[in-house]
């Protein structure tokens, strides 16, 4: 066998390990995805007021700004809820009113209701998943192709006709 060809064996698994690894994560974005269907069907859309942005080290600036949402739950109880998600810039004014999905069994459990509150994780995964998977499958056929092409035997050149 050829270093060639070897090379180029080694280069198609490669390819297949790294489209594979691709494939794990569009595992884990379908993952989130069902999670957040799953909370969903049965969260409960209310407005909430914006308590505090809590400024916190990190991020792009250096900071790191999380909301705290104030909401009463359907029994009318007040609940304060830190979120998760944090930003870089000050998306949130201080008594701002936002509209908020949260799990009537745990109040705690509160999201944002946009795409980016909701979705952002699982499209983030799918499409770091989706690159990374073609990626792969691009290095392995291509390595594919050049092994099959050294494989061939060459052709001799024909003479030109005049």
């Amino acid at each position: 066998m050829s270093p060639n060809n070897k090379a180029s064996r080694i280069a198609v698994k490669v390819g297949l390990v790294v489209a594979l690894a691709g494939i794990a994560v569009l595992g884990l974005a379908t993952g989130r995805a069902a999670s957040t269907y799953t909370f969903l069907k049965t969260a409960i859309v209310t407005q909430a007021q914006v308590a505090d942005n809590q400024q916190q080290l990190g991020g792009q600036n250096g900071r790191t700004y999380r909301p705290t949402f104030a909401f009463d739950d359907q029994a009318g109880q007040r609940h304060e809820v830190q979120s998760d998600a944090g930003s870089s810039e000050w998306g949130f004014a201080v008594g701002q009113t936002v509209e908020v999905v949260y799990d009537p069994d745990n109040p705690q459990d509160v999201r944002l209701n946009t795409f980016g509150g909701l979705w952002s994780w699982a499209a983030i995964l799918a499409g770091m998943g989706a690159v990374v998977m073609v990626l792969g499958l691009v290095v392995a056929a291509s390595a594919h192709k050049t092994a099959l092409r050294a494989k061939s035997p060459t052709q001799p050149a024909q003479p030109d006709e005049a």
